[in-house]
């Protein structure tokens, strides 16, 4: 959606004035179910109205009023393009997120993880929500912006309009809503986007059952380009495939009240919304052990380290395994497309992930040279089984590039992800560390000794099946996560 297209842009700019509501149901003098029939494309009038009409019917849904009406704006072509376009440039964060997404098996040595984050997010973009910057202390009391791209529909609307009101009443800016590590990040937008894209799932039901709703769009709705990266494509987009499902399990259980006090006890772990269970990570007990010069990225992640979290560490498996990755076959990745609930898109299962407990990834780099990296993971599972199984799996994806072989725990390896590695494990405990070289591993972490190492039976990295049915034609809907680059969480999609 960044390509310029033929059509004109228009931008439409709508008051930040209160709604003035009477009741709920009803926004500056519009009830949510009256009919335009409207057709082509809106005039500035006719998309007033559009908006007013979507704030009465979100407000019925949710059963609450808008504080404030926001600024809605449609754009296309150049000024979408303009609009959407990141700047990335190599800092102390992108460096220490470039070492996490290579523990995670998805961005290699040649690729730069912030770039390739922007790169396969900000031509995607249906639409975003930024709150008021005009008073940043108190961002939540006003109205924010809304901009929809590539034409409107009621939908993407809806969605967009829920953060409004999330914002209105929780503001979104808040640290529960900015975490520092990557499956915090995950699990708030569970909460979050899990939220927005019920609603808009509700919304678009009562449009197929009676409502007259506007669409409008001039997207082309294709496919993913083929060197998109599906495995951090498909991990940010876990809070919109699992969030919805875990938000509607909480209105069945207790209304939206429910999913209100959720939003002052915010999850943070993916493990909850994959699971739809209370969960807490277990705290991890770590020493650095560090010699030869090495040292930890101390101003970013929480003290240094990163935590992967369940979805995350999934992917890596998939991603590894599909044939939209690497395609060596180490989980079976058929189960991801078989929906796990009416309101879930794809299941973010595996053996292989399922007994994490917690995590924490430390990136090192030696000397002041932080292109020379190298990575601590320390991950806790539920059983001594699970270890083995997440321990087995990492050497097999090793096995599967190529690596050499130099004892039962540590390889080397060429090409994307190429370096030394040691994978061992002490009871329900696992332990990754990554150098350059093996006197780096001995560096990074001595106390990962020979009586460390997990039971590998013989590897066998066999080519994926092709991709089932369905998968390639995924429309790019999760878009534009600043999250992910280490920004503040100032959009929301």
């Amino acid at each position: 959606m960044r390509r310029t297209l033929v059509a004109v842009a228009f931008v439409v700019c709508l008051a930040a004035t209160g709604t003035a509501a009477a009741e709920t149901g009803v926004v500056d003098g519009v009830e949510y179910d009256e009919e335009f029939g409207f057709e082509g494309e809106l005039t500035d009038e006719e998309l007033e109205l559009v908006v007013s009409r979507a704030m009465a019917r979100v407000e019925v849904i949710r059963d609450r009023q808008f504080e404030e009406r926001p600024t809605v704006e449609s754009l296309e072509g150049d000024e979408a393009e303009d609009e959407l376009e990141v700047e990335v440039e190599r800092n102390e964060q992108g460096d220490w997120n470039d070492v996490v997404w290579k523990a995670l098996l998805t961005v290699g040595e040649d690729e730069y993880a912030n770039q390739v984050i922007a790169d396969t997010f900000g031509g995607a973009t249906q639409g975003f929500y930024e709150p008021d910057s005009g008073n940043e202390s108190d961002a939540h009391a006003h109205g924010g912006r809304i901009v929809i791209v590539d034409g409107v529909d009621e939908g993407t609307l809806a969605h967009e309009l829920v953060h409004v009101m999330q914002d209105q009443r929780y503001n979104l800016t808040a640290e529960s809503f900015t975490p520092p590590v990557q499956d915090e990040q995950l699990a708030s937008d569970g909460i979050v986007e899990g939220e927005a894209e019920y609603v808009k799932y509700l919304y678009e039901e009562r449009c197929a059952t009676g409502w007259d709703c506007y669409d409008e769009t001039t997207s082309s709705g294709e496919s993913a380009p083929l060197d998109t990266n599906f495995g951090v494509l498909m991990t940010a987009f876990q809070p919109y495939s699992d969030g919805p499902e875990y938000v509607h399990r909480l209105h069945e259980e207790g209304g939206w009240d429910a999913v209100d006090e959720k939003y002052d006890d915010v999850p943070t772990t993916t493990r909850e919304i994959i699971h739809h269970e209370e969960y807490d990570r277990v705290e991890i007990d770590y020493e650095d052990e560090a010699r030869g010069n090495w040292t930890t990225f101390d101003g970013v992640g929480i003290d240094g380290y990163d935590v992967a979290g369940e979805a995350s560490i999934f992917m890596a498996f998939w991603y590894q395994s599909h044939s939209s990755g690497y395609g060596l076959d180490v989980i079976d990745t058929t189960g991801f497309f078989e929906q796990s609930g009416e309101y879930d898109v794809y299941t973010y299962r595996s053996d292989v992930s399922e007994g994490w407990t917690g995590d924490r990834i430390y990136p090192y780099y030696r000397g002041n040279d932080t292109n020379n990296t190298g990575f601590v993971w320390k991950s806790v599972w539920e059983t001594q089984e699970d270890a083995e199984r997440f321990a087995r799996a990492y050497l097999e994806v090793l096995d599967g590039h190529d690596a050499t072989v130099l004892d039962e725990a540590t390889r080397t390896v060429e090409g994307d992800f190429r370096g030394a590695y040691r994978v061992a494990r002490d009871g329900t405990n696992v332990t990754v560390v990554h150098a350059p070289t093996v006197d780096g591993l001995d560096q990074l972490r001595p106390s990962v000794t020979d009586a460390e190492k997990p039971f590998v039976e013989a590897i066998d990295a066999r080519p994926a099946p092709e991709p089932a049915s369905g998968y390639t034609g995924i429309v790019l809907i999760a878009a534009f996560v600043v999250s992910l680059l280490g920004a503040t969480a100032a959009r929301r999609t």
